[in-house]
């Protein structure tokens, strides 16, 4: 299993993300990381070469931040209000996060033969939230068109990938609308456009119980006793 910590940001190719993610468990911080990462490769000046491209112009994500014309982060280690991150996109789970249902065929689990293990299944579903945000309201909206775009586009590869996925579909796409924030007398304003991505999921939990094993077993020869008749 791929340690959640060192699941990339950053992957060059499609096949690379897969690669990188296919052995990965659904959890709230690798959901965050894997579409953080998908969404920079597919604003990312090597998939620039659809018709959008000349519509966002220069806004494409690169790795190195001097080269970069996008932002694209998790919302939990980004300020909201920083204008510094216009244009960009935030990624996040939404403030209900995930929810854990178990299914009542399964309540109980299913256990080892030994009934030394056990497993639980959950039903798990995620609003992903991806803000896109450009002093413009025509690019803002053009940026979360291109991703509703390529979030259907890929419904299938990751159906293939994700073994756990259950369902997958762009949920709804928001009107762009203004925000702004005043500091030392100045007003600034740009327009935020957003994207829900509903995803539900099979969540496994496994519980062993090792003092119910046999851990330690040693094979020593009986003595043999001939008694004499």
């Amino acid at each position: 299993m791929a340690n959640r910590v060192d699941l990339p940001l950053n992957c060059p190719s499609l096949d690379d993300w897969v690669r990188c993610y296919a052995g990965a468990p659904p959890t709230l911080n690798t959901l965050r990381r894997a579409f953080t990462a998908l969404v920079r490769w597919a604003f990312s000046s090597r998939t620039r070469e659809d018709g959008f491209a000349e519509e966002l112009g220069c806004l494409a994500w690169d790795e190195d931040p001097t080269k970069s014309q996008l932002q694209i982060q998790a919302a939990s280690v980004m300020d909201p209000g920083d204008t510094e991150q216009v244009p960009g996109i935030l990624i996040s789970c939404g403030k209900e996060g995930v929810s854990y249902e178990r299914p009542a065929i399964s309540s109980k689990g299913t256990e080892s033969p030994d009934t030394a293990a056990h497993y639980r299944n959950y039903t798990s579903n995620v609003k992903l939230q991806f803000v896109c945000k450009d002093f413009d309201a025509d690019v803002a909206c053009i940026m979360s068109d291109y991703l509703v775009l390529f979030l259907a586009a890929i419904e299938q590869r990751l159906r293939e990938t994700f073994g756990w996925l259950l369902d997958y579909k762009p949920l709804n796409q928001t009107e762009p609308t203004m925000t702004q924030k005043t500091q030392s007398d100045t007003t600034t304003r740009w327009y935020e456009s957003t994207v829900v991505l509903d995803l539900t999921y099979v969540y496994s939990v496994f519980v062993a119980r090792e003092s119910k094993r046999l851990k330690d077993f040693t094979v020593e020869p009986v003595p043999q006793v001939r008694i004499n008749s």
